[in-house]
């Protein structure tokens, strides 16, 4: 993995001004070389990349607290935009996939593992994250028993959650079209889109109290942080 010097957050932010610019560029090298509507579709999948920057970054700053110190290790890689902020603040930043996405930034310092088993000893890192990546694995609750495994103090979630049928369809919907704009191919499971009451009840099965909760309304569906505790009574 890439050495990078931890940075201060007021420095992480001062990155993170010039993102329109910095990830128009990269993804339209090639600009001169296309048709008109190879620019276009160039043009939308910057704007939706861009946004989903701009999330990461969000969230990043609503967890940030709880990764300053220690080994961390982000399971699922994405783009790498949420990667790369965790690494630029601590430095001691792990990333695992199953495969690497087109475009996403960094891609040497990924570990592609087997979707199934982590590859790390028990009780490797301090924290764990899974950011946007639940929704997305087919046997998610038994990756979610791996992260349990690896960590020593935390667990990290963020994930887009519902209420109702039709929030979830919603969702599911908005997941794909998301995905799509931003040229990344995603796979749907349908049972892996969680409800707030489900995250609820899959923390209280492994006996997980909750040191941060953070929730916000998102047109028809949530965003929920969740740090979670080891190793703590409830």
């Amino acid at each position: 993995m890439g050495e990078i010097a931890p940075m201060k957050m007021k420095d992480v932010r001062y990155l993170v001004k010039n993102r329109a610019t910095e990830l128009f560029t990269l993804y339209s090298s090639d600009f001169r070389q296309s048709g008109v509507f190879r620019y276009l579709r160039l043009i939308i999948m910057t704007i939706i990349r861009t946004k989903i920057y701009d999330g990461d970054f969000y969230w990043f700053q609503k967890y940030s607290n709880y990764i300053q110190h220690g080994n961390v290790l982000k399971v699922g890689y994405g783009l790498g935009y949420a990667s790369y902020f965790i690494q630029l603040f601590n430095g001691a930043c792990t990333s695992v996939d199953i495969v690497l996405h087109p475009g996403s930034v960094r891609t040497k310092d990924v570990r592609i593992y087997d979707g199934k088993l982590l590859p790390f000893q028990d009780h490797s890192f301090d924290a764990v994250l899974c950011i946007m990546t639940l929704h997305h694995i087919d046997n998610w609750e038994h990756i979610f028993r791996e992260m349990l495994r690896v960590t020593r103090k935390n667990i990290i979630i963020v994930e887009e959650t519902h209420n109702t049928i039709w929030q979830k369809l919603f969702l599911v919907y908005n997941c794909w079209l998301m995905n799509a704009l931003a040229g990344q191919g995603v796979d749907i499971h349908w049972n892996s889109y969680l409800s707030v009451q489900k995250i609820d009840a899959i923390r209280r099965k492994y006996r997980l109290p909750i040191r941060r909760h953070f929730r916000v309304k998102t047109s028809m569906f949530f965003t929920e942080l969740f740090v979670l505790q080891k190793n703590a009574p409830l």
